[in-house]
């Protein structure tokens, strides 16, 4: 019973470990994103305090969309997947043109916002890009989604293929204890 009680405590203390480093981790996918900044005006030319949060939810709503776009230009890839909300909306005249600091957008960058409205429809947000800033006409505010066709290393400044250890470490602290569980498992049983 002794012998069966540690090997389920040793087997307890390898998954905690495991399950510590995976979750301490940061993964890739849940980054900031590579939009920081946002200026804006509304119809009047007024000042529009832009706020803009990471969005945590999936892009499922914008993935037939996504798609139809990536079929006419296999390089765009989703760059950034925020809300953006007015910090005093009731103030706002739409339509408001909203400028988008991106890193890495140059000129020819082909860039597309999607804008998933108060209804659930998503709508294509037509997207000019001059000197490092992505600028669309919203008539509305809401979940985006901005396409480009920069390469990921070239809009956060490093590869993912290269920056992401977690998943590397993550495999090396699940072998140490799956191996240090069997070494305890032998010497109970010795």
């Amino acid at each position: 019973m002794k012998k069966l009680l540690a090997t389920v405590i040793t087997l307890a203390l390898a998954l905690t470990a495991f399950t510590a480093t995976v979750s301490a981790a940061p993964s890739p996918e849940k980054e900031q994103g590579t939009v920081t900044v946002a200026t804006a005006k509304d119809a009047d030319n007024n000042d529009v305090s832009i706020k803009l949060e990471s969005a945590t939810g999936s892009t499922v709503a914008f993935d037939s969309m996504i798609a139809d776009l990536q079929k006419e230009n296999k390089d765009l890839k989703v760059t950034d997947h925020k809300i953006i909300s007015a910090e005093n909306n009731s103030a706002v005249k739409f339509p408001v043109t909203v400028e988008f600091k991106v890193p890495g957008v140059k000129d020819n960058t082909k860039a597309v916002m999607l804008l998933k409205k108060a209804d659930g429809t998503v709508v294509k947000i037509e997207a000019t890009v001059l000197n490092g800033v992505v600028k669309g006409v919203f008539a509305e505010f809401g979940e985006i989604v901005l396409l480009t066709d920069v390469a990921a290393s070239e809009a956060t400044g490093t590869s993912p293929k290269t920056g992401d250890t977690s998943t590397p470490i993550a495999l090396a602290v699940l072998a140490l204890s799956v191996g240090a569980a069997v070494v305890s498992v032998k010497k109970i049983k010795a």
